[in-house]
């Protein structure tokens, strides 16, 4: 534990606030502008790009390997394994690194870039503000193997969760924290066919789930429909970063089994204190951004985000 603590310290002193005031002082404008503008036309986006970041991060650090393509030569990357197949957004970032490639060229890494969107994008939704420590490098490792390994699963106890944030260097405190990322963004129906239909050999439906939201979530996802349809994480305000994540675990309207769970975590003082949460959430962002990064000689800027150079 000593050893992870000090390696997390090291990465996050070598990042900054304002990596890039001399060699690109628009940058982080240019991703705000950028964000907003694509967000006027689906209010999705925010979503899209805050899960974006975390699966870059869960998967051997921040490091846009996320973004990268089948390559002929390389192992399939993190976006075709199982996880990763509902992700979207590469062409919001595609936008952002033409932009910017433009104006500065081979200075801005992709990894900073999603860092940055997903910034904007919490902000866009009505949650808080921070500073981004920026100057994070791109990857040229991309694996669909270690992405099922080091993804957090919907039906994943709250032990498993626990030692799963645990192995990444992030707490069960922060573990909570961040969870409630999915008071904004949708979910596929076949993640929660396991509650709704085939919770244990008894039970035909999670007596967690309210009774009326159960109901209503099977009217919607029921099994053999088109495995791409979508629900809500939040039902109530589903593009808004509040406090109703937290409202409806307490009333038994958690729609992934890995979010109800946590529920026993203590998540009803957080509920109550939106301004704590908010402290909590954006030191707990800033440590997830400097999740084994690659500053300095290592890695690469991308000139783009979906190949090697």
């Amino acid at each position: 534990m000593v050893v992870i603590v000090l390696l997390k310290v090291s990465q996050l002193s070598s990042l900054r606030v304002g990596f890039y005031a001399k060699s690109c002082p628009a940058a982080e404008a240019i991703v705000s502008k950028l964000v907003r503008l694509k967000s006027r036309y689906n209010p999705s986006l925010p979503a899209v790009l805050l899960r974006l970041h975390y699966h870059d991060c869960f998967v051997a650090g921040c490091d846009a390997s996320v973004l990268l393509d089948p390559a002929s030569g390389y192992p399939p990357p993190e976006k075709v394994a199982l996880p990763n197949e509902s992700l979207r957004g590469f062409e919001v970032v595609d936008l952002i690194k033409t932009v910017l490639e433009a104006l500065c060229p081979s200075t801005i890494s992709c990894a900073d870039i999603l860092a940055l969107s997903a910034r904007e994008a919490v902000l866009l939704a009505g949650g808080p503000a921070w500073e981004v420590p920026t100057g994070c490098r791109d990857g040229r490792l991309s694996s669909a193997l270690l992405a099922v390994i080091s993804l957090p699963q919907p039906q994943f106890s709250a032990i498993q969760l626990k030692n799963n944030f645990l192995g990444h260097g992030l707490s069960d405190e922060e573990m909570i924290t961040l969870s409630r990322s999915h008071t904004i963004g949708f979910a596929r129906c076949v993640s929660i066919w396991d509650r709704l239909y085939y919770y244990n050999s008894t039970t035909e439906t999670d007596p967690r789930i309210n009774s009326a939201y159960a109901a209503r979530r099977k009217r919607i996802c029921a099994t053999g429909r088109n495995l791409g349809m979508i629900v809500p994480f939040d039902p109530v305000t589903p593009f808004k970063f509040d406090n109703m994540y937290y409202k409806n675990l307490e009333e038994g309207r958690g729609l992934l089994l890995s979010d109800q769970v946590l529920y026993d975590e203590t998540v009803s003082m957080l509920s109550r204190n939106s301004t704590e949460w908010e402290k909590r959430f954006r030191e707990a962002m800033i440590h997830l951004g400097s999740l084994n990064v690659k500053t300095g000689l290592q890695g690469e800027i991308r000139r783009n985000c979906r190949r090697r150079n």
